[in-house]
Parts: structure tokens; sequence; C-alpha cells
């Protein structure tokens, strides 16, 4: 468990003994001692506007926050289905609404891939590949500028030179939420 939890902590850190237990499934009450022990000499913060205490195997210096917020920032992100964004933390909220939540997984629980801008969950992407062509569909929340889909077309070109495809398409859909 000690393992699990530090493996775990260098994907997904910062994160609460919460997030963990939800991604793990092992009960808070078998993890609680173990991970006291195992996060003491590590590096904690708090949550913005919560108690929650967030653990992670590496200071996150202003230095490293300003990198990781130029990031997020610099284009949107094409996530894949089961992204760690999704699958590892308890509560969600810090990236996107209850509503978006309940769009988030078919009715068989099954995860679509998320499309992230600007730091914010904007919608959603599917592949379909015949042959060696590719095309995808994107579903936003709110209609979409002109330059993000610029963006968007070209993330999905790379992705499909990385899949060994030609992009045949991208089909771009506003979906209520």
């Amino acid at each position: 468990l000690k393992k699990l939890i530090l493996r775990y902590l260098k994907g997904f850190g910062p994160a609460s003994i919460e997030d963990f237990t939800k991604w793990s499934g092992i009960k808070i009450s078998t993890t609680r001692p173990i991970w006291q022990r195992v996060t003491s000499e590590l590096f904690k913060y708090q949550g913005n506007g919560s108690d929650e205490i967030l653990v992670n195997t590496y200071a996150l210096t202003d230095n490293k926050l300003a990198q990781l917020t130029e990031l997020m920032l610099a284009k949107p992100i094409i996530a894949a289905r089961f992204d760690a964004t999704m699958t590892g933390y308890g509560d969600k909220s810090w990236l996107f609404s209850e509503q978006q939540q309940q769009v988030m997984w078919s009715k068989n629980g099954i995860l679509y891939a998320p499309i992230i801008d600007q730091g914010q969950l904007i919608g959603t992407w599917n592949n379909t590949i015949k042959g060696t062509k590719m095309a995808v569909e994107v579903k936003t929340w709110a209609d979409r500028s002109a330059v993000l889909e610029q963006k968007l077309a070209a993330s999905f070109v790379e992705l499909s030179k990385q899949m060994l495809c030609e992009l045949s398409g991208v089909k771009f859909e506003t979906q209520a939420l």
C-alpha cells in the first residue's frame, strides 16, 4: 500500500487521501495510517476555498506553477478517454461542473474523451478510423471561435499522424448541457 500511495502521488499529485481512496477502491480506514506515515515528509498544500489537504511528492514552486499554468493555457488539450484528470480524483469540481460531470460518462459508464481549453473542460471528442483515414467529431457546450476550431483541428492532425492515419475531417457540434 505504501508503494501504491507513492506511485499514485507521483502520477496524480497533488491529491488528497479521499482522492486516493476513490481511485484505488481501498477503504479509508485501511489507508489512513499508512497514508499518514508515507505523506508525513511530503509537500502539503491546501486546496483553494477548502480545508482539504493535498499532498505532492515534490515542491510546487512559483516557477513550477507558472510553467504548468502556461502549458494549460498555451493550446487546447485533447485528452484520451479515461484520462487521469477524469479518473484520478474523488472531487472533480475543480475542473468541471456537476452538469458536465453528468454528460462525461455514458449510460454504460464509459468516459468520453475530454477537451480542455484555458484550464476548463469545454467538451468531448470521438474518432472513427476506416483504413488509414481518421474522422473526428467534437462536441462542445458553448459556441467556439474559429481560432479554437483551427487549434483543435491542428491538434487532431498531429494525433492522426501519431496514429499513422490521415485526418479526413473534423466535425464540430454544439451540445446543450
